[in-house]
């Protein structure tokens, strides 16, 4: 008897489903890279006497230059080089069997190491402990040990592949849910008798759209060939655990059952066709609760159905048990290695990492990755959109004013998201923490990487918590902007009916006018000023950053607080812009600003003199204006800078100055997007954050300390992670790293 919510079994089970997606928190070999030793800098107040040309002190100017050299080797570190290896088809499992043609494959190596390493790690003790808190079952007599049955069986590897046709099916689907939302949004909006609960369900949706097109597309298709196998450590008994009296009992004759060889293996088939499942009182009955109008193209659907086809096949190759379903046998190949996917020129990037612990590993093709994209993924919804507001009876004349953009929305949408492919490889390993590299892939459309990253530096550094930084396409962004524009300019022009309608009441009509007369015009120059601001005097290099390096004001009132409010530490934000024309960005600025004073002026509920009259002062040649609080210290103040060479947006007047002093670039080598995420800073933050709270007295001190003890306790071993996204001389490609540990012990 299985008992899958008895603890004592079902945790194992949990283990062995739960460890494919855990594996990548827990190293499996290994001890981790020593963190780089970086104390956040107190920039303090800019104006010292120690300060030099940037209003930093030298203990400041001193730390960020530690946290650059640390910066730079940690980019380093994560920005590898290719070495020169040859593909070993040995190292690659049932891949060196997979067919030339295989569209996608996806494997999992070496399970038994990281299931080792994760069900041995205190972070998995720990979660367990509380699934057995949460779940309390005791075990009884016969429970079955999933976990241990998975590992007698099966411990080294999974593969799943997908052979030629899958494209053509995926074609298919992207084109059948395009279909299915465009009626379901069509039934919704058009309020219908047919909605008797208010919400259309998939057959509804089908009867409202045309089936006999549906059937055309499905006709031609037969199911594509898919491949699993498993590496188990008992072959010769493996296929007696699930195929055997009781299970072969278990099969109609509506199933045919026969064994055939391939390659000198034997497989058994089971076959059938899927109009032997489709009764005549089914398929009658299908056809009784179908529109009148509908049933013809119905039964010509399940008839193309009923002729279907499908097979499965499974046996042993060597150590591994291969399973194979499709349409029919002459799908199911194994290939000799000198034609296997392994001989793939992608797939032979791999080849460098082929003797790491890997985790993971994939395949795609162009050809299926193209189909499973499309470049009109909003239109079925607008389309939608339009066709039920037409069938409305009320509101028929919005649906008649937007269909006057359904074809320049979908040209800018198509222009957009359009997107080119090349075959993609990818592999995972252990060492040190999670790696991956991957090679092909989608060909960006949104950046570029044809120079170096103005802002690497800035947001690779230590004190970083999130930081971004990508080279961005000038001709992609005008081309989001056009799409965007006559989206608005559409659904402007359908309020504008509904309004002069009378639908939204007497006085709608009088607040549009003094809208369009008094702040429309406005909001127009805002937005000029904004295009100007992007499009002439700010280039394509883009850069975000939270960093834990802000320092808190004196404390005014120690004597009620006895606590230093310097030494807390928190987050500061900063969005940073490359600039090309200074003039440029100061005339898009003047459209901005005063426009936006005016319209604070004019509404009593936003009208502030802090918001309105912004301060400013020269720090060097960066220019910064700031709002002035009386609480907060030069770490903690919205403000806006610019120089000839960036601008940054962001809360600390200090780290703009920071900002313009390390936006170089690291090395030479392009790169179009780079990506950092760490939570070490976090973890050191907390510290002072625990003190903070004991001394406001929020809680009882030992309660604040226990709390702030179990969350360092789950945060600690998921340290940081990089993302990098570049061109070189073969293409595109990517390197990723995340480091991960075990818990430790606090004392």
């Amino acid at each position: 008897m299985v008992r899958p919510m008895c603890m004592k079994s079902f945790s194992p089970w949990i283990a062995a489903v739960v460890a494919v997606g855990m594996m990548i928190w827990l190293p499996a070999c290994g001890e981790p890279v020593p963190a780089p030793d970086a104390t956040p800098a107190d920039t303090g107040e800019a104006a010292t006497d120690d300060a030099d040309d940037s209003g930093l002190t030298d203990e400041a100017a001193a730390a960020i230059d530690q946290a650059v050299d640390a910066a730079t080797d940690l980019v380093e570190a994560v920005l590898p080089t290719t070495p020169v290896a040859d593909i070993d088809a040995d190292q690659w499992g049932f891949a060196a069997r997979l067919p030339a043609d295989t569209q996608m494959a996806i494997g999992i190596d070496n399970l038994s190491q990281h299931l080792d390493a994760f069900l041995g790690s205190v972070f998995w003790q720990r979660l367990s402990l509380l699934m057995e808190e949460a779940i309390a079952m005791a075990p009884e007599e016969g429970d079955i040990d999933l976990m241990a049955e998975f590992r007698r069986y099966a411990g080294q590897s999974m593969l799943v592949a997908v052979g030629p046709g899958a494209d053509a099916w995926l074609r298919t689907l992207i084109q059948l849910d395009a279909i299915n939302t465009r009626m379901t949004i069509r039934a919704v909006m058009s309020g219908g008798d047919f909605l008797e609960s208010g919400t259309p369900d998939l057959l509804t949706t089908l009867f409202l759209a045309d089936l006999g097109a549906m059937t055309d597309l499905l006709e031609p298709l037969e199911l594509p060939p898919v491949t699993m196998s498993v590496r188990v450590t008992e072959p010769e008994t493996v296929i007696e655990r699930f195929w055997n009296d009781e299970t072969r009992a278990m099969i109609d004759d509506r199933v045919d059952v026969s064994e055939f060889e391939l390659d000198g293996h034997t497989f058994t088939s089971l076959a059938t066709q899927v109009g032997r499942f489709l009764t005549d009182d089914m398929k009658a009955q299908m056809l009784a609760d179908a529109p009148v109008e509908s049933r013809d193209d119905l039964e010509r659907m399940m008839d193309m159905a009923a002729a279907k086809e499908a097979e499965l096949a499974f046996g042993m190759v060597d150590d591994y048990l291969v399973v194979f379903t499709g349409g029919n046998r002459s799908q199911f190949q194994l290939a000799p290695a000198d034609d296997a996917l392994t001989g793939d020129t992608t797939f032979a990037r791999l080849a460098p990492w082929q003797d790491k612990l890997r985790v993971t590993w994939v395949f795609a093709s162009d050809a299926l990755q193209q189909a499973a994209w499309t470049n009109r993924p909003l239109m079925p919804v607008f389309e939608g959109l339009i066709d039920g507001l037409e069938d409305n009876e009320t509101f028929g004349f919005v649906g008649q004013v937007l269909s006057r953009y359904r074809d320049r929305i979908g040209q800018h949408e198509e222009a957009v998201f359009d997107a080119d492919f090349e075959s993609y490889a990818g592999v995972s390993w252990w060492e040190n923490g999670w790696h991956g590299e991957e090679f092909g892939g989608s060909l960006p459309t949104f950046m570029t990487s044809d120079v170096p990253l103005k802002f690497l530096r800035v947001v690779s550094s230590p004190t970083t918590v999130f930081g971004l930084a990508f080279n961005g396409d000038a001709d992609y962004s005008q081309q989001v902007r056009a799409y965007f524009e006559v989206v608005g300019e559409a659904f402007y022009a359908a309020l504008k009916e509904v309004v002069r309608s009378g639908h939204l009441g007497p006085e709608a009509g009088q607040n549009l006018a003094k809208f369009e007369e008094g702040v429309l015009p406005q909001l127009l120059q805002i937005y000029e000023g904004q295009k100007q601001l992007f499009e002439q005097g700010l280039g394509d290099q883009y850069g975000f950053l939270i960093d834990l390096q802000g320092r808190g004001p004196a404390n005014p009132v120690k004597e009620m607080i006895p606590f230093d409010f310097e030494d807390l530490t928190f987050f500061r934000f900063a969005s940073m812009y490359d600039v090309v024309d200074r003039e440029a960005a100061a005339e898009g600025w003047q459209k901005i600003g005063p426009t936006i004073n005016r319209l604070v002026r004019n509404n009593p509920f936003m009208s502030s003199p802090v918001m309105l009259n912004p301060m400013s002062m020269n720090e060097g040649d960066l220019k910064v204006w700031f709002y002035p609080t009386p609480v907060f210290n030069d770490e903690f103040l919205l403000s806006s800078a610019i120089n000839d060479d960036v601008m940054v947006i962001g809360t600390s007047r200090s780290l703009a100055a920071s900002i313009r002093d390390n936006a170089t670039p690291i090395d030479d080598d392009p790169t179009a997007l780079y990506l950092k995420f760490d939570l070490r800073p976090v973890i050191e933050a907390t510290h002072s954050w625990e003190e903070l709270a004991i001394d406001l007295e929020l809680v009882d001190e030992q309660t604040i300390r226990d709390g702030f003890l179990q969350a360092r306790e789950w945060l600690s071993p998921f340290q940081q992670a990089s993302w990098r996204r570049w061109k070189d001389d073969s293409g595109w490609r990517s390197s990723w790293t995340l480091d991960i540990r075990d818990m430790v012990a606090f004392d």
